[in-house]
């Protein structure tokens, strides 16, 4: 009897051994090999889905609807009806949005929304209208911070652009007058105490790019040392895109490089060679760019290569398609391969791919939330 004991404990000592063996061999393989990695996220960790699998919410082709993403809502706005939808293809609330062409922008629980060359400018957080106000001149970028700072640019007949400042309640907090510079962006930091101004001064034959941080409080009480520093871009580049990521790090996207800007210095932390096809800066912690790679003939991959600005750690993805377009939004990076999508996170590792019959005309995605636009409908699901 001992010894049937004895041998039960020892198979079964047997069998656990087996499955850690084969659970670590799993992992490893998993880690090391993308072809592994993929057949288990399909058949294994089920992140295919196709385009039938999905919540839709019907369109009338006919209608101009402009269609975005935030948080965990979708919305949808037409004829000054503002429409959020939730990851079910739900309606969850609508409300009266006086836009006829929206510019959109978002950070976490925050959508910006303003009027493409008009004045109007609304602040929404979940269903709830937080503040509209009407700013001088015609806008032509916003941008909203996490805290719900927004940064408004207007073209005026008096000033290239004036930017504006204006905090989570709708108060002005400052205007930056642009005489002979164009601003390409402005941001708010995350902490609220700063805002940075991307500018291109193309009067001459050389373009002239500058980024100034400008301190808000300072600006309050004395204007005269409210640049806390000045960045003069190097060379004949086109800047392209400015960001404040975790840590108030401030991210420079140039139309050949990506820098990060810090003390009054700027270091260059990627190229973008002649193979990159897209770009972004608009991430928590990380950029990505992607490279066309040439997998057989008449067929093309895409390489996605992510760096971490904190520890320059890289990581790779390669999708066996070509890229259509990029998008990012927090720790998500989303694929346009045409009919199909792909959403990875930031260490490179896939979240979620989506395939189509027909070929995706867009994409938006929020913190919990993607939309994929065709011309009759959106296929809606939580990410």
């Amino acid at each position: 009897m001992r010894k049937t004991k004895v041998k039960k404990r020892d198979i079964k000592s047997l069998v656990i051994l087996l499955l850690a063996i084969f659970l670590i061999i799993a992992v490893s393989l998993y880690i090391s090999s993308a072809e592994v990695r993929d057949w288990f996220d399909i058949y294994i960790f089920k992140k295919e889905i196709m385009e039938d699998e999905s919540n839709s919410i019907d369109l009338n082709s006919s209608d101009k609807n402009y269609i975005y993403a935030y948080g965990k809502y979708l919305v949808i706005l037409k004829d000054n009806i503002l429409k959020t939808y939730v990851s079910s293809g739900d309606k969850s609330q609508e409300m009266e949005v006086m836009i006829t062409t929206p510019i959109f922008d978002s950070e976490g629980k925050y959508l910006c929304i303003g009027e493409n060359g008009g004045s109007k400018v609304y602040l929404i957080s979940g269903n709830e209208i937080i503040w509209e106000k009407d700013v001088e001149g015609e806008i032509s970028r916003i941008d909203v911070n996490k805290n719900g700072y927004v940064c408004v640019i207007v073209k005026s007949k008096n000033y290239q652009n004036i930017v504006y400042a204006i905090d989570q309640d709708g108060k002005e907090l400052l205007q930056k007058y642009l005489s002979y510079t164009t601003a390409v962006k402005g941001k708010i930091s995350n902490n609220n105490e700063s805002l940075a101004i991307a500018e291109i001064n193309s009067s001459s034959t050389i373009i002239k790019t500058k980024v100034e941080e400008i301190s808000i409080e300072k600006t309050k009480k004395n204007p005269d040392e409210a640049i806390l520093h000045t960045y003069e871009g190097e060379g004949n580049f086109t800047i392209m895109d400015i960001e404040y990521q975790d840590k108030n790090q401030l991210i420079c996207m140039y139309d050949n490089h990506i820098s990060i800007l810090r003390d009054g210095k700027e270091e260059n932390i990627m190229d973008l060679s002649q193979n990159s096809i897209a770009a972004d800066i608009r991430l928590k912690d990380c950029i990505v760019r992607a490279e066309e790679e040439t997998s057989q003939l008449f067929s093309s991959d895409t390489k996605v290569l992510i760096k971490n600005i904190n520890n320059k750690n890289e990581n790779t993805y390669v999708a066996n398609n070509a890229l259509k377009k990029l998008y990012t939004k927090g720790n998500i990076i989303a694929l346009n391969m045409g009919n199909e999508a792909v959403f990875i996170n930031t260490n490179g590792r896939l979240i979620k791919k989506y395939i189509s019959k027909q070929e995706i005309q867009e994409i938006v995605i929020g913190e919990s939330i993607v939309g994929i636009i065709y011309k009759n409908k959106i296929e809606v699901f939580s990410i």
